[in-house]
């Protein structure tokens, strides 16, 4: 994120999120029709002569999973980056995580060098070849 710097680009984030957030409120609030016994009635338009749709209310089980999902992007939001400038309550960042793995890499790296016999010491034999180098070169191969 070092190209945007100005507060511009988290105002925007900001708002944005908020905006996307707010409209999935909107649609729950505006969908939240109380169920009534009898028939269903139709929509006023006609497709091809004869074809209507039913108004019925969403189905409880959606609704239920939509507004799960606005608590989650809630909850994610406060934890970690992602509205604004906020750097959530975990503190993660993309580059600690990087800086983690890469530090598990070295450690798995020098564990499996470690384990083979190939080291970072290299130790000398009589011969004064390494003890992990093979006779003909670096990789293995005949010198002429």
């Amino acid at each position: 994120m070092a190209d945007f710097v100005s507060g511009f680009w988290n105002a925007y984030v900001m708002v944005l999120v908020f905006l996307s957030i707010a409209f999935c409120v909107f649609v729950l609030v505006s969908n939240n029709k109380a169920r009534t016994p009898g028939p269903v009635g139709l929509h006023d338009h006609i497709w091809d002569e004869t074809l209507q749709e039913y108004n019925n209310p969403l189905p409880r089980w959606w609704m239920y999973m939509f507004w799960i999902t606005i608590i989650f992007a809630i909850a994610y939001l406060s934890m970690y980056p992602g509205f604004g400038n906020n750097q959530g309550k975990l503190g993660w960042s993309s580059g600690g995580q990087w800086e983690a793995e890469q530090k598990a890499a070295a450690l798995a790296w020098d564990v499996l060098n470690n384990r083979s016999g190939a080291g970072s010491e290299d130790h000398e034999s009589e011969g004064g070849e390494t003890a992990n180098s093979e006779p003909g070169g670096e990789f293995g191969t005949e010198s002429a």
